[in-house]
């Protein structure tokens, strides 16, 4: 027998007339279409109120010199090197919605769900906002892979299924290890610029995320992972993000190296008094980017997604 999943039309108001009443529906279920941003806590940085460029620094390292008795240098200023980089790409977007309130009426059996529905509705533009942030940080950080390949820490390659999970567990590990020690390793500014500009740089465990595509997750160690950090599962789990992409791509990051700075989040509406309808936007101005100061690697793991046929 197949199974029962119901009509795209209502039954009701064309059943039986009793006492002049259409039959009425029995009980209204409302529904919010959910959603949520896997890498929020990832790119999200303090809102810009005032202008909009933003600037950063990375102040150079003191010098070293030999010990000198007679100190007749010590009056030459000693210069430190500083490089700067300069944000202002703001991409602006609007949502929209439009409430009809002879339509609400009309399908609303009780003022409660009416008020329910209208809120619903409202908040679908931050649902929309949020939808389509996630995806552009997706977009973003693929990008950062094909512009700089050279941040590839390991390639998993074919084998059975625990071979690899293993080989991945290992690699993010190395690749971790890696990003805590101050060395040129893994800096877009260095591959960028092969001489003067280039500069040692390091992250702290707190600061570092692990991406996972989340068919790869399901094959980590979690376990021994977080026994090599002296860290309990809850812990490491808080470091980890696991997103619904299909490349297999396993991204090591210093979250620094990527951000979003929101400038305007604010709704506005339009009442149409003729037609009794509103219509409300929600304008969404912010920054997303990638910083090259920072450390950011990349694990291609894409012999371990299911749909590689691993």
């Amino acid at each position: 027998m197949a199974t029962y999943s119901g009509q795209a039309t209502p039954v009701a108001k064309s059943n039986t007339i009793m006492n002049g009443l259409l039959e009425p529906i029995a009980l209204q279920l409302l529904h919010d279409v959910q959603s949520e941003n896997p890498l929020f806590e990832v790119f999200e940085r303090e809102a810009v109120d005032t202008a909009k460029e933003i600037e950063e620094i990375i102040i150079g390292d003191a010098n070293v010199e030999e010990y000198d008795a007679t100190g007749k240098t010590a009056l030459t200023p000693r210069d430190t090197w500083n490089i700067a980089r300069y944000y202002n790409e703001y991409d602006h977007k609007v949502y929209t919605t439009t409430k009809y309130r002879n339509e609400i009426r009309s399908i609303s059996i009780s003022p409660e769900n009416e008020a329910r529905y209208v809120a619903s509705l409202v908040n679908g533009l931050a649902r929309k906002r949020d939808d389509w942030t996630y995806d552009k940080q997706k977009v973003i950080l693929k990008d950062i892979t094909t512009t700089y390949p050279k941040l590839k820490a390991a390639t998993i390659t074919s084998g059975d299924s625990a071979a690899m999970g293993e080989a991945l567990t290992i690699a993010i590990r190395d690749t971790i290890d890696n990003l805590r020690f101050k060395n040129y390793n893994f800096v877009a500014n260095n591959i960028d610029n092969e001489t003067s500009t280039k500069f040692k740089q390091r992250a702290y465990l707190e600061q570092i995320r692990i991406i996972v595509p989340y068919k790869v997750f399901n094959r980590l160690n979690i376990g021994w992972l977080a026994n090599v950090y002296n860290l309990d599962k809850t812990e490491l789990l808080s470091k980890i993000v696991t997103i619904d992409t299909d490349d297999g791509i396993v991204y090591v990051i210093d979250k620094r190296s990527v951000f979003r700075y929101p400038q305007t989040d604010e709704i506005l509406e339009q009442e149409n008094a003729e037609g009794n309808f509103t219509t409300y936007f929600l304008h969404v101005n912010a920054m997303m980017g990638f910083s090259p100061l920072f450390k950011f690697a990349f694990i291609d793991a894409s012999a371990m997604n299911p749909a590689a046929g691993a």
